[in-house]
């Protein structure tokens, strides 16, 4: 791992792969000079609780702090040093690196602070000069958590199984102990490139809609979760030529409203 300031022990959560991974992993961990453990987990139980799993095993251990990333996250060398020096400008619960695409352009939308009626702000434009921005919510693409924080808060919520995870879990962290985006601290996210129209699969669009209207019911109001309910139901009409959209979006209202969970 190439970083300046070496982790104590690196922890990799393999979420059941059938392609070879498993046995790589392996490899890579015993010939590692770092303290590695590969967990192989029975099934593929989604990202929200392969991140909670990781998480719950890395908080037994007697480390002070716990650095996530998906598989898809590449720190800078020094990314990890500059996070852990950010501890002398402000004491938080949670430090987050600047998440920047495979073409150099600022992620800001992984960056959140919150309206007090749950709209989304840019934390940061990437041009106004700044050394620490404080956060509501986060990406799970680099953030630093204090041990101490998630004993307060608890774990991800496995429940949600995809979309919108890391932001219900680091806004959690944000109001039990201030998060922070440390400009310096910078890391490469290798997903695809947003153009046009962001399609995805009509499963996330599910857990992506219904998963925002329960978050917004537990932390800011039914009032403000019927409003995005009505601009969800709203959007469903330009979605009228793929049915399976449709219906994902409209299965999503009435769970994120009216249930816990599907």
């Amino acid at each position: 791992m190439a970083q300046s300031r070496l982790p104590d022990k690196i922890l990799i959560i393999n979420n059941a792969s059938t392609d070879g991974t498993t046995q790589m992993l392996q490899e890579l961990c015993s010939k590692s000079e770092l303290r590695c453990e590969h967990h192989l987990m029975s099934e593929n139980v989604g990202g929200a609780a392969g991140f909670r799993e990781g998480i719950r095993l890395a908080s037994q251990s007697c480390f002070d702090w716990i650095w996530i990333m998906d598989d898809d996250a590449e720190p800078a060398p020094d990314c990890l040093q500059r996070l852990l020096e950010a501890q002398r400008d402000m004491q938080a619960g949670a430090y987050c690196p600047a998440i920047y695409g495979n073409d150099g352009t600022l992620q800001g939308y992984h960056h959140k602070v919150f309206s007090k009626w749950g709209r989304e702000k840019l934390a940061w434009d990437g041009i106004v000069p700044s050394k620490l921005v404080r956060l509501d919510a986060n990406a799970f693409v680099g953030p630093m958590f204090s041990a101490r924080v998630i004993r307060t808060v608890g774990l991800p919520d496995s429940n949600l199984i995809s979309q919108g995870d890391d932001t219900e879990f680091t806004l959690r962290v944000s109001r039990a102990g201030t998060m922070v985006l440390v400009v310096a601290a910078r890391m490469r996210h290798k997903d695809a490139k947003r153009e046009g129209k962001w399609v995805i699969p009509a499963w996330k669009i599910f857990y992506l809609y219904r998963n925002r209207l329960w978050m917004l019911r537990k932390y800011f109001g039914m009032f403000t979760a019927l409003a995005y309910g009505a601009q969800t139901l709203a959007g469903t009409l330009l979605w009228i030529s793929r049915p399976q959209f449709v219906s994902a979006r409209l299965r999503a209202v009435g769970s994120g409203l009216f249930r816990r969970y599907e």
